[in-house]
């Protein structure tokens, strides 16, 4: 669960159905959080917020982060294999696990950005990741869509493609 408490500082909770409980994560001391992305399978949950912070669970493993920048985080969405996608206005990061969660410890990583327009500045609501595919859409309905490519995957061209593409249109 993500939003922002009674006290007026930013609220994350795990929410326990089968057990009628909702536990409060510690969190760092922001606005709101604003979205939260879950598996319930593998046990693995995101929720993002208010000037960059970031809360993981990894089964009873927590901790935080903050995406550098200290942009308000509107979205946030787990891949199909767990990797943690964050979004704003006009920005898409996505999170690279370099030591993975040992059960005791929680992952180490770090936060790319992929995509990077500052001329949407309307907030991204909602994000969907699969591999390789991201779709975004803003407060105002725009719709950003594109591909991750691998890093070194080179066009027909050979010139080095964008971290991030755009699809383009086809003209008939």
């Amino acid at each position: 669960l993500a939003g922002r408490g009674t006290d007026g500082r930013g609220y994350a909770a795990l929410f326990l159905p089968l057990e009628w409980e909702v536990l409060r994560i510690p969190t760092p001391h922001v606005r709101a959080f604003l979205s939260a992305s879950g598996h319930s399978d593998s046990g693995v949950g995101l929720t993002t917020g208010a000037e960059g912070a970031v809360v993981w669970s990894h089964g009873t493993v927590l901790s935080t982060e903050t995406i550098d920048g200290g942009h308000d985080l509107s979205a946030a969405s787990l891949d199909a294999v767990g990797r943690g996608f964050a979004a704003g206005p006009g920005r898409i990061w996505m999170h690279h696990t370099i030591v993975p969660p040992s059960g005791v410890q929680p992952p180490v990583g770090r936060w790319e950005c992929i995509y990077s327009d500052p001329s949407w500045t309307a907030p991204i609501v909602s994000l969907f990741t699969d591999l390789g595919v991201t779709i975004a859409m803003t407060a105002d309905g725009g719709i950003i869509e594109g591909r991750i490519q691998p890093r070194g995957e080179e066009s027909r061209d050979k010139g080095n493609l964008p971290r991030f593409v755009l699809p383009t249109l086809i003209e008939e």
